[in-house]
Order: C-alpha cells, then sequence, then structure tokens
C-alpha cells in the first residue's frame, strides 16, 4: 500500500505543476505546448483513481475522519476555481486571483491530508 500513496503523493505534486505551467503560458497569452492540453488530465485521473484505490483498500469512515470529507469537498472548489483560471484569462488580473485562490485551495486540501485533524 506504501506504493499507492507514494503513486498518490506523486501524482498530486505533478498536478500543482502542470497546473502552474498552464495557467501561466496561459496567462502570458503564449500557446502552450500539445502535450499540456492532454497531459494534465490523465494525471488527474490517475490522481482520482489512486484516492480512490486507497478509500477502498483502508475504508475509513467518513464519519470518524471528517478531513476525508473536507478534503473531497475543497477538491471540487480547487477543480472549479482552476477552471475559471484557465477560461478568466480575457482579465489578466482575474485570471491571476482565480489562479491564486486555486493554489490556496491546492494548500489547504494538502494541509488536510497532511495533518488529518480528528485522528
Amino acid at each position: 500500500m506504501l506504493w499507492l500513496k507514494f503513486f498518490h503523493v506523486s501524482t498530486v505534486i505533478i498536478t500543482v505543476l502542470l497546473f502552474i505551467w498552464r495557467w501561466r503560458l496561459f496567462a502570458t497569452g503564449k500557446t502552450p505546448p500539445h502535450f499540456l492540453k492532454w497531459l494534465p488530465h490523465l494525471n488527474d485521473s490517475l490522481l482520482l483513481f489512486s484516492g480512490i484505490a486507497m478509500v477502498w483498500l483502508h475504508p475509513w469512515n467518513l464519519l470518524d475522519n471528517g478531513w476525508l470529507p473536507g478534503k473531497i469537498s475543497l477538491l471540487l472548489v480547487y477543480i472549479y476555481l482552476g477552471t475559471k483560471a484557465m477560461h478568466n484569462l480575457k482579465s489578466t488580473g482575474g485570471a491571476k486571483q482565480w489562479g491564486i485562490a486555486a493554489l490556496g485551495v491546492y494548500i489547504l486540501m494538502v494541509s488536510l491530508a497532511i495533518l488529518k485533524p480528528g485522528m
């Protein structure tokens, strides 16, 4: 199970690096390389499947571990903010604000995963 956790954490790190890369390219008006159109989706799918696999292999009681539903809720907020950051590029200030908000939520998610409050 340790390899799965390592894989999950690796995809978490890759996700934020790809997000920052794409966000900066789009915000500066540069055309991203073709692989940046599909690689983030592949990585995020692997991230999702590894997260589901970890919950399935080590079934946590959601009522006893409030950090897990909190993390899942923050994930939905992160997806929304990241989408706004990528699609709100006509207003550079707007894209910057949405992107910073998405990164803030990402930091909260990682903090919840590391600290696991209530355990």
